[in-house]
């Protein structure tokens, strides 16, 4: 006994222990220091004292055997400089009319109860089960989607997210709802509205996966049913809540708790999220090393999903298979082309499965939102008879199944990822001059159906261009289960259908894959209407780095159907034989030919230019294979010479030097050897060129080696103001008609802001590289004899239907004094001319 006290240490201890279990019982106020993780926002107090906000728990099993995450709710300073943790429950929502959060509290054993929390006061409390009912103020004719209803109980908006398109209904009060806002490849989220009911808030993300960094958050005006951004960022932007003023929008933003003005754009950047890789697969691909796809996969129903109608947490286990089926029709159209959609449902599969090996043993292992990939619940036929006819197939990296990142459009170039190489930035001409509306990672989808629709690309072309040095892969058999019973699937992946060759090299791209993991033999065919002739033979499986074929002996042949045809063919180990659908090309490698002549008045048996202070030019052009189709115009000035660039620095060396070349067209160039030179680029001056549109830069380059299948060079437009990549093309050796032979290869870009660009050629240290010259003009325009132009000097240069382009005509008036533009190619002046 303490004698002093009269306390034994047995009542100190008791004691202590009271106070701590007190202490425990007591909402937790703590320093926000580290950001909550995944959270979300459902209310803001009348006052705008103190937010509501959720975060993920732990899962548990209901008594109905639903699995459910449970959700932490918390209070949080409006500054996110302290938060209070409340409660712990299920299907945390805003009441219908605004003045409580509802959950579901879970007591051992089992057993459940409705509690609430104060809007105004954050006071918790057991809830009266009659509050939880929803007005139905719908309307006959009203489209079936998630319905919001306004704080007064009178409007209505109706989000409508399906194939690949997402719609925005409002309606008044007993009247029809009319159709707001509506986007193709995007999905709407996140629906809440003003206090006053004349506004609302929303989140506008493009579709594919992982792309909820591309979201933008909106506030949409109903007086005039305007849209107004008012995030334009990297950022994940997630549950906006509005101040019960109207004037502030409170969002999470990159996990971090943001107010965000509601009547202004708002740009913030961040550091760019990048795919993490699957985890390593431990055999290589070959014999038995297929992988066998999950039996099921682990989805948790996320809360901006408005597409299916399951409880917000809810964790479904689903057949794998069955998970694509219901990914697929969300993320394209089921009526695009079948190609189109089979690509989109290895990518679906690839990416689901990636993210099942990031955590096989998970309570989930995605979430049916774009955060992963969307998911609803319906299934269509042509969408899943894509599934079906790809099904297991999926794509790998050195026998690594990828994280397969898509968007609604990628653009052209699309982007490269530090982390990964098999996301590289690829020229998507298809896609030239769209704006992106994604993350610009991987496979365009847009891309791919204009790939599929416009060029008839089968889905492994598609596959193999947007992702780079992939293989397309057969799923493997479960030990002890299904045996082998199918052909190799083969195909080309270049060239493909519709291209033109314009070299005397050609190189191959073969695809082939067996459920068995082994490919015995692999063929290539030409066809034309006269023969069929063996053009490659390889005992095993393809080369995954290609094949440069000599063409130099082929005729150049116009791109019609049947004139030349590839096709390639795989056999398994015991003769089943796969073959790829066919692929038609062209051949045309000789530039088109192209004079300006003179409007001229024979004088009997002379000849002489008209005595007229206006001079006529007439331009005449000619393709004997491909046909003559543009012409690209551009101002003088738009040259650099490549002995005037920049050379970059690589450890401490400079990287090329100037030589004197006879091939030139000034007799001097830069150039780069194997030998002597590091890989590194070579940079132009800035340009800030004269108004935003699209353009073409022309590189003048040539190679001491056209024979290798690598990337020898790299040809680049860059934003000085952003570092982004604005042009791309990257340049092989087959891509050159002859060694030590000069070449132009062209770079279309983009230009849509007023700022300067850069223009790059990076040196791949693969072959000997000599840059002559760089020009710009404007984007080609169809061929016409008579185009028009705004400058009295310009450079004009014709293009044929194989990409071919001529050698400069240049029009150089020498103006004495008071001369004017010409539209089209008239110069006029109140002097002489003498023409260059």
């Amino acid at each position: 006994m303490n004698r002093k006290t009269g306390y034994t240490k047995l009542d100190i201890l008791v004691g202590l222990s009271l106070i701590l279990i007190l202490l425990l019982s007591l909402p937790k106020a703590v320093a926000a220091q580290e950001p909550l993780p995944d959270l979300r926002l459902l209310a803001w107090s009348p006052d705008g004292a103190f937010l509501l906000a959720t975060t993920p728990g732990q899962t548990a099993t209901l008594p109905d055997n639903s699995v459910r995450q449970l959700q932490t709710l918390w209070r949080l300073s409006p500054d996110g400089s302290t938060r209070q943790q409340l409660a712990e429950g299920f299907g945390p929502q805003l009441s219908p009319d605004g003045r409580l959060v509802t959950f579901t509290r879970l007591a051992p054993p089992n057993q459940l109860s409705q509690w609430s929390i104060d809007v105004a006061t954050g006071e918790l409390q057991p809830l009266d089960a009659g509050l939880l009912s929803v007005p139905d103020i719908t309307v006959a004719g009203d489209p079936s989607g998630q319905v919001y209803v306004s704080p007064n109980g009178k409007k209505r908006a109706i989000l409508v997210n399906q194939f690949f398109n997402a719609a925005l209904w409002v309606g008044a009060e007993n009247a029809p709802a009319q159709l707001v806002l509506n986007s193709d490849g995007e999905v709407f989220s996140d629906l809440t509205w003003r206090p006053d009911g004349e506004a609302l808030a929303l989140i506008r993300t493009p579709l594919g996966s992982q792309t909820d960094t591309s979201g933008e958050l909106l506030r949409i005006d109903l007086l005039d049913n305007s849209a107004t951004r008012l995030s334009q960022n990297n950022a994940v932007d997630r549950s906006p809540v509005w101040s019960a003023d109207g004037t502030t929008l409170a969002v999470v933003r990159n996990q971090q708790l943001t107010l965000v003005p509601a009547n202004q754009l708002m740009v913030q950047e961040f550091a760019q999220s990048q795919p993490s890789p699957a985890l390593p697969s431990s055999s290589p691909i070959g014999i038995l090393a297929q992988f066998v796809p999950p039996a099921t996969i682990r989805v948790i129903h996320h809360a901006s999903n408005t597409c299916r109608n399951v409880p917000v947490d809810q964790i479904d286990t689903i057949p794998f298979e069955e998970y694509v089926k219901r990914v697929v029709p969300y993320e394209v159209y089921p009526s695009w082309p079948a190609e189109t959609l089979k690509a989109q449902a290895v990518a679906a599969r690839t990416y689901g499965w990636s993210k099942y090996l990031q955590n096989p043993n998970g309570a989930y292992h995605v979430t049916d939102w774009i955060n992963h990939q969307y998911m609803c619940d319906n299934m269509f036929a042509s969408t899943s008879q894509a599934v079906d006819d790809t099904a297991g197939e999926y794509l790998a990296y050195n026998g690594q199944i990828i994280v397969a990142m898509c968007s609604a459009e990628n653009s052209s170039p699309t982007k490269t990822s530090p982390y990964v190489a098999y996301l590289q930035a690829i020229d998507d001409p298809v896609s030239f001059g769209q704006p992106l509306n994604g993350h610009g990672y991987g496979m365009g989808q847009w891309g791919a159906q204009r790939w599929a629709d416009q060029y008839n690309w089968s889905y492994q072309a598609i596959l193999r261009h947007y992702y780079t040095d992939v293989t397309l892969e057969e799923a493997g058999k479960e030990i002890g289960g299904a045996t082998d019973t199918t052909p190799p699937n083969v195909s080309l992946a270049a060239p493909w259908s519709n291209y033109y060759i314009t070299g005397n090299k050609l190189q191959l791209l073969v695809n082939a894959s067996d459920d068995s993991g082994i490919i015995a033999q692999t063929n290539v065919y030409l066809s034309t209407p006269w023969a069929t002739s063996l053009i490659l033979s390889e005992a095993g499986p393809a080369n995954p780095a290609g094949y440069v074929v000599d063409v130099s002996t082929w005729t150049d042949q116009t791109l019609v159907a049947n004139t030349l045809v590839l096709t390639a063919e795989a056999f398994d180990p015991i003769g089943r034989r796969g073959v790829s659908p066919p692929v038609t090309i062209g051949l045309d490698r000789i530039a088109p030919t192209a004079r300006l002549t003179i409007t001229t008045i024979p004088t009997g048996a002379t000849t002489v230019i008209v005595a007229s202070p206006t001079l006529s030019l007439t331009l005449a052009a000619s393709d004997a294979t491909a046909g003559v189709t543009q012409i690209a115009l551009g101002q003088t000035e738009w040259e650099w010479q490549g002995e005037s660039l920049s050379q970059e620095q690589v450890g401490g060396q400079p990287v090329g030097q100037m030589v004197n070349d006879a091939g030139a067209l000034n007799g001097l160039a830069m150039q780069a050897t194997v030998s002597g030179d590091p890989a590194g680029s070579w940079s132009g001056a800035e340009i800030t060129l004269p108004a935003p549109k699209q353009y073409r830069a022309y590189f003048r380059v040539k190679t001491s080696d056209n024979s290798g299948p690598d990337e020898v060079a790299r040809l680049e437009v860059i934003d000085n103001q952003s570092g982004a990549v604005i042009g791309l093309r990257r340049l092989y050796g087959p891509d050159f008609r002859a060694p030590a032979t000069y070449q132009e290869f062209y770079v279309d870009f983009d230009y849509q802001t007023a700022v300067p660009v850069i223009l790059r050629l990076t040196f791949q240290d693969k072959a000997d590289i000599w840059l002559d010259r760089i020009i710009v003009v404007d984007y080609p325009i169809p061929f016409t004899t008579s185009p028009t132009y705004n400058q009295t000097r310009f450079r004009l240069k014709v293009i044929d239907g194989a990409g071919n382009v001529s050698d400069d005509l240049l029009v150089q008036p020498t103006l004495q004094t008071n001369y004017s533009t010409f539209l089209p190619i008239v110069v006029k002046s109140s002097e002489r001319i003498d023409l260059d």
